[in-house]
């Protein structure tokens, strides 16, 4: 884990702090609270990016996709789903989400479509 904090201007992290991390050059990852059927509740302090690219991706998930995304995420059941689901893809964007079967925390990761 790396101890700089987490900023456009720094986005010098190997791997994301928080979420699913699957390599991609500009991501964002969060690990959120998954209340099943519910909703998914998103923390600032555990969320992380990377990547030269990252204002682009993240004016992008902002746009409606993450509103999206955590929609869909709400219905992953937290004791059972342990794959990973493509929660949106679609305006230039890729979000991911898997329960992990953690009963109750939902991580996703997210990366610009033309970068896949």
């Amino acid at each position: 884990m790396t101890t700089e904090p987490i900023t456009e201007e720094a986005p010098k992290q190997k791997r994301l702090t928080f979420g699913l991390d699957r390599g991609h050059p500009t991501a964002w990852g969060a690990r959120g609270i998954l209340r099943y059927q519910t909703t998914v509740e998103l923390l600032w302090d555990r969320q992380g990016n990377r990547g030269p690219r990252f204002k682009e991706l993240a004016e992008k998930l902002n746009d409606g996709p993450l509103k999206a995304a955590l929609e869909a995420g709400k219905d992953l059941h937290p004791h059972e789903d342990t794959g990973d689901v493509e929660l949106y893809r679609g305006d230039g964007v890729v979000i991911i989400g898997n329960p992990n079967a953690s009963c109750g925390y939902l991580y996703m990761g997210a990366w610009l479509e033309d970068e896949e």
